[in-house]
């Protein structure tokens, strides 16, 4: 075998080696994201996609609460609650409602405000109204 080959070989199995190690961290991040989430019923926010970028935790102090956050592309919603969210600062502008428990790696609108809260579970997910 060539040393070219050899020098080859060992590059390629150490690349790999940090790639899985790399992809397990990730996957082991997001696992603990999601857990604090769920089992301490916050919502979790990031203004990237991926659970990148600024976090945020917001976390109701009781069940008549409401939260009003702003520009966020990824998120975890517990179960029992709800996150409207809506196409323009303020609360304004076209609304769609996303029902814990959810996981949102990458939002496929434009979020520039929401709102969060408990939930009853009664509405269908789309929403033009406030809670």
């Amino acid at each position: 075998m060539s040393k070219a080959l050899v020098i080859t070989v060992v590059i390629l199995i150490l690349a790999t080696l940090v790639g899985v190690f790399m992809i397990k961290r990730n996957f082991d991040r997001i696992y603990e994201i999601k857990q604090e989430a769920y089992t301490e019923f916050k919502l979790i926010t990031f203004t990237e996609c991926g659970l990148r970028g600024n976090k945020e935790i917001h976390q109701l102090k009781n069940d008549a609460d409401v939260i009003y956050g702003d520009d966020i592309k990824s998120f975890v919603i517990p179960d029992g609650f709800k996150l409207q969210v809506f196409s323009e600062t303020k609360t304004k502008g076209s609304s769609f409602t996303y029902k814990g428990p959810a996981f949102v790696k990458c939002a496929d609108r434009t979020i520039k405000s929401f709102i969060f809260y408990k939930g009853d579970g009664t509405d269908s997910g789309d929403s033009m109204g406030s809670p």
